[in-house]
């Protein structure tokens, strides 16, 4: 089964542009690309503001992102460096270190006043645990959810003492801050999270990208020809867009009909029949992503900020921003599913990741890589079965009895599985 995934954007989109050209870096899952070109844009549309009911001071275009995947085989490591690259070559000194303590946080947004800023944690799970277990890191999270919204804000820390005597106050002050995160955490995070953690606020803030499945794995010597050229093209226009944007305040002009696109997604939001709170608590901020997802497919375009003040927000920017936060909220949901989960759930969807991942797999290999013992792996299997979410193979081996191996319900028949596969496979068990 070959890989597949479908975005909006169509060549000539900027994030289209880059999605080819991490695509031609690395194996990771395109929708890791699409998210990392979104936090470009980003972070390259300082001073773009939506003024819209809701948010008084104007709704940023900046972006919380949370991509979850495997160590290793996900590439999501990868694909971060990929955007930091350019990031950091288009729009120099942006980004902050993985670690740091909350003042230092502060200090770094308050030299950067108006501007934009990128946090790429490749450890994001670690940095939620400690926000909920350190005195060291308190008050970042209060600070977090004031930058999302990009407001103002001033870091009282203590009075120091001045020449001749007496004291003054040291604070940091944050104008108009545009920070965006693009952060990455192995599924072990769903070991840690409650679901306090998601109901405290920070994370229905975050989108969450977790694919699964990935392309074809991609020799890591393999380049394409002109892929450096690529790279440099992107840089140029991610910091002309970025120069534009910074050099002045941009409002937001939406087309006729492209707010009614983003409120009717919206309703459907709202009328939400989730029962499981957690899920419905991720889902409150998806209306907002929407917009800024369109603010930002409006930026992207050739034209976008460097040519259009205001900002012109299209009919196609609002339908492609819907497409995208819809598949985010499905993600989102499967997230919260997992917040809090049993043991027993949680090694269930270790092993089906494993079969997501490789479509069809020896039983034996996924009980060594969780280190599962038979009993478990027979209560897994039988609930998988349950949930029609494998089903069972056979496969002829040279010497001994016949492997059994755990198969997606989308192999219907050996021509369907890997080509690796398919010599022994034999039988298909309903």
């Amino acid at each position: 089964m070959s890989y597949h995934f479908e975005t909006p954007f169509p060549p000539g989109h900027f994030v289209r542009d880059y999605m080819d050209y991490a695509a031609e870096r690395t194996d990771a899952s395109h929708a890791y690309h699409e998210a990392a070109g979104l936090a470009l844009l980003a972070l390259a549309t300082p001073n773009v503001r939506a003024h819209l009911a809701p948010y008084p001071h104007g709704l940023p275009a900046n972006l919380y992102l949370l991509i979850v995947g495997d160590s290793t085989r996900s590439r999501k490591s990868t694909a971060i460096s990929l955007a930091t690259d350019i990031a950091g070559a288009a729009i120099p000194g942006c980004r902050i270190p993985d670690a740091f303590s909350p003042e230092a946080f502060a200090e770094t947004l308050a030299a950067r006043p108006k501007d934009s800023t990128l946090w790429a944690p490749d450890e994001f799970g670690e940095t939620l645990l400690k926000l909920r277990t350190s005195k060291y890191m308190a008050g970042l999270t209060g600070l977090l959810l004031t930058l999302y919204a990009g407001n103002n804000y001033e870091v009282r820390r203590h009075s120091k003492r001045v020449k001749g005597g007496g004291s003054e106050e040291d604070t940091d002050r944050i104008e108009q801050p545009n920070l965006s995160i693009l952060g990455a955490t192995t599924p072990a995070v769903f070991e840690t999270l409650t679901e306090a953690d998601v109901l405290s606020g920070l994370l229905p803030r975050f989108a969450v990208i977790n694919p699964t499945t990935k392309p074809p794995r991609k020799p890591f010597y393999a380049v394409a020809d002109g892929t450096e050229t690529r790279r440099n093209q992107l840089v140029t226009r991610l910091r002309t867009i970025y120069n534009a944007a910074k050099d002045r305040s941009h409002t937001v002009q939406f087309e006729h009909g492209a707010l009614e696109v983003l409120d009717a997604f919206a309703e459907t939001l709202e009328e939400s029949t989730e029962v499981n709170e957690a899920a419905r608590t991720m889902q409150q901020r998806l209306s907002a992503m929407a917009v800024k997802v369109a603010m930002l497919s409006a930026a992207g375009w050739t034209e976008g900020v460097t040519t259009a003040v205001p900002l012109r927000v299209a009919i196609q920017d609002a339908e492609m921003a819907v497409v995208i936060v819809k598949r985010w909220a499905d993600d989102a949901k499967a997230f919260a599913e997992r917040v809090g989960a049993t043991q027993f759930e949680t090694k269930l969807t270790k092993c089906l990741r494993l079969v997501q991942e490789h479509q069809l797999i020896p039983r034996n290999d996924i009980a060594r890589a969780v280190h599962c013992p038979k009993r478990l792996m027979d209560e897994i299997e039988e609930t998988l079965l349950d949930r029609e979410l494998i089903k069972l193979a056979t496969q002829k081996t040279d010497h001994g009895p016949d492997k059994l191996l755990w198969v997606l319900p989308t192999v219907q028949s050996a021509d369907d599985a890997p080509s690796q596969e398919r010599s022994h496979l034999k039988v298909i068990k309903k």
